[in-house]
């Protein structure tokens, strides 16, 4: 093979040995970490009867006694006997078994039928790792041909060329575990540009299953290549390394001419290699956007579809109070104001009745950044390379109005108060953008940790990562407000929540309910952090009845974003456009909201600044915003659009109950009907043509980053 002798081709398969190695634990590992469904997960028992039910199993198995019966007792006989004696037995018993029915027939045969589908499964979970590892054997043997002969035996060094793949496999899998995501090129790349928080809140997920799996591929791969060196010293362990050699460079030629079959997304993203995905993305992205230039002219000569250079208006003289509160990763189905199960949710339920809630209310994004601009901006906020670039761009140059920077003008006091740190990304710029007059936040010391101060202290948990239960805002709500209304002054008040966010904890003295229905212990944790989210905004608007403030004061509760516990394979919300990380809850209640109404049709996260537009008597005279009122009624044809976190991931849009979802080319569009399937477990796309979506949906990604990246005048 490749000119090389029997003895070249063994060091080119022991050198890469290690990576062969890894690579296909790391994907078996996967697979077996992988939960498909909410309801259900794979347990031990079924799994076992899963792979011995399998057809393909059966054939090998036939195939390994064949080749024992060889070599016991047929030693002269070639390797050709095993398939030809394999044949030879299937076509024996499907003979048998005509005598029996009195139809005989081998092509029709159900276990081939099975096998073949089986095949094709593994085909499409294990070739990209296939590509990887014959393409490192090729590389491998090319380099180890052009060497001397007295050079190609690889050095005892050489086992630890793959280690940095190695350990980068094995750090794909702790995310993997904690996620249900494979690593991408931005998630690398912010880990290495040691943006802000990230590092901290990577650390913060270290434990000893999360350490062992980032050692794992080093440890079995290095172990493969000991055990191959000692076999390589017995005379005979050459004899078969030619031919061996020789199903690499077929292979790889397979896999390149042979495209992978269509299968369901929950398996498709599992045909993923790591370090292939980052591979293309570094070297092919370019490419990939190429193919997106007609889409680039359309939005290039379409108007703006936003300008967040707002110019307003008002002739109304009283001033309503308006508290806005974002609910960190409550979905709306795990609220019991969109689902019977579970009972999480009575007092925003009561709160519903006295007000209005949003049937439909979608975030943006699966990120709680992009939340905050859709709500406070009005404006869509791109993925995350767009929302970091308009970021810094607003800092140089502030141009983008918010709510408290036009309430502002209106004789407001604004604030914004977080359980939270805000050192995490950009953050912290994107708050001091918004313009508010007041911030309360959780600061870190330079060692990362916590400074206690008078607001967050003891006896208030410290939840998770990211800072302190809920109720450690409501003595400063409440001081803030009597502030407000002893300089007899208007205010907005935006709060944002903590302890719906993984993992989950539930503070002292919160609720810890046994909800039957609950298929897994964290997603009971998960109910009871909303339960407990559920008792702090009852504390929190009874402040305001205390003040005698409800009837001057509109309260809007939304969501940021779901929260994922695998019912499509990822897990928490980031890399996905699912229902379950873009569905949640909305309430309006107080002065102008008719109680007991539902606000129909489907609504977004840019809507609540037009909403409190209305609500305020305040009219746009100047710039332009993509969303609508949520008092006003809206088309069914109305189309609304969500982005991925991360870039060249996933667009998504849904009009009427139509979902599509784009994957940049990674795997086959997604088209759902939420009519009749609200799982959107029932993909559509082999059935119905999308080529005018998915065009509309690159036109509409390209004219969100022309509006966040316009130079300014």
């Amino acid at each position: 093979m490749l000119g090389l002798p029997p003895s070249g081709v063994a060091r080119a398969i022991h050198l890469v040995a290690p990576l062969i190695a890894g690579t296909l634990l790391a994907k078996v590992v996967k697979v077996l970490l992988w939960r498909p469904l909410l309801q259900s997960g794979i347990q031990p028992s079924a799994l076992f009867r899963l792979v011995f039910a399998s057809a393909t199993l059966k054939f090998v198995i036939v195939l390994l006694i064949a080749e024992f019966v060889r070599r016991r007792w047929f030693r002269t006989w070639s390797f050709a006997w095993t398939p030809i004696i394999g044949a030879a037995g299937f076509v024996g018993a499907k003979a048998i078994w005509a005598l029996r029915t009195g139809v005989f027939t081998v092509t029709d045969s159900l276990i081939i039928t099975t096998a073949t589908a089986e095949l094709s499964f593994l085909y499409l979970l294990f070739r990209a790792d296939l590509l990887l590892v014959s393409t490192a054997f090729v590389a491998a043997a090319v380099a180890i041909r052009w060497l001397p002969p007295q050079d190609r035996r690889p050095p005892a060094w050489s086992a630890w060329i793959f280690a940095p793949l190695l350990l980068f496999l094995g750090f794909d899998l702790a995310y993997f575990r904690k996620t249900g995501l494979g690593g991408q090129l931005e998630v690398l790349s912010l880990l290495l540009g040691g943006a802000p928080g990230t590092v901290g809140l990577a650390a913060s997920e270290l434990d000893w299953q999360s350490i062992a799996l980032v050692l794992a591929p080093l440890a079995v791969g290095l172990a493969v290549r000991f055990i191959l060196l000692r076999i390589d010293s017995k005379p005979r362990a050459l004899a078969g390394a030619g031919t061996t050699g020789l199903v690499f460079p077929i292979g790889f030629a397979f896999l390149l001419v042979v495209p992978p079959p269509r299968l369901l997304p929950d398996y498709v993203r599992f045909g993923d290699n790591t370090l292939v995905s980052l591979t293309a993305d570094f070297v092919l992205g370019s490419l990939r956007g190429g193919g997106w230039a007609h889409a680039r002219q359309v939005a290039e000569k379409s108007p703006p579809i936003f300008d967040a250079r707002l110019e307003t208006e008002s002739s109304q003289s009283s001033r309503r109070n308006v508290v806005l509160v974002m609910l960190e990763s409550i979905k709306a189905a795990a609220t019991s104001l969109y689902a019977p199960f579970p009972s999480t949710t009575p007092f925003l339920d009561q709160l519903a009745r006295e007000g209005a809630v949003v049937d439909e209310m979608y975030a943006v994004a699966p990120r709680t950044s992009a939340g905050w601009v859709a709500i406070l901006n009005g404006i869509y906020p791109g993925n995350s390379d767009m929302l970091f670039l308009w970021e810094a761009n607003e800092t140089k140059n502030p141009r983008s109005q918010s709510l408290p920077k036009v309430l502002r003008s209106y004789g407001y006091r604004s604030g914004f108060f977080l359980p939270t740190h805000l050192v995490l990304q950009n953050d912290e710029a994107l708050v001091k953008n918004f313009g508010f007059d007041d911030v309360i936040s959780l600061r870190l010391d330079p060692e990362g940790q916590p400074i206690a101060d008078s607001v967050f202290r003891p006896p208030f948990d410290y939840v998770n990562y990211f800072g302190y239960e809920d109720r450690v805002l409501l003595e400063p709500t409440r001081a803030w407000v009597r502030q407000q209304v002893a300089t007899a002054r208007p205010f907005f008040l935006a709060i944002m929540t903590n302890v719906g966010h993984y993992p989950y904890k539930v503070p002292k003295g919160g609720p810890n309910t046994p909800f039957p229905g609950a298929p897994t212990a964290e997603y009971n944790d998960y109910l009871n952090s909303i339960g407990y989210i559920d008792e702090y905004l009852k504390d929190l608007v009874a402040i305001f009845r205390q003040e005698g403030l409800l009837d001057n004061t509109v309260f809007i509760i939304v969501g940021d974003h779901g929260e994922s516990f695998g019912e499509h394979g990822p897990r928490q919300h980031m890399g996905q456009a699912y229902e379950e990380v873009l569905r949640v809850p909305g309430i309006l209640a107080g002065p102008g909201i008719v109680p007991g109404s539902k606000i129909l049709g489907l609504r977004q996260q840019i809507d609540i600044l037009p909403t409190v537009f209305e609500l305020l008597g305040i009219t746009l005279t100047g710039g332009k915003l993509p969303g609508l009122s949520l008092l006003a009624p809206v088309d069914s044809a109305r189309r609304i659009y969500f982005n991925g976190v991360y870039d060249a991931t996933t667009i998504a849009a849904r009009q009427g109950s139509t979902k599509f979802l784009y994957n940049f080319g990674r795997w086959p569009m997604e088209i759902y009907d939420l009519s009749s399937d609200p799982g959107e477990r029932n993909d559509l796309a082999h059935k119905r043509r999308a080529g005018a979506v998915e065009l509309d949906l690159q036109v509409w990604h390209e004219s969100v980053r022309k509006a966040l990246t316009a130079p300014p005048d």
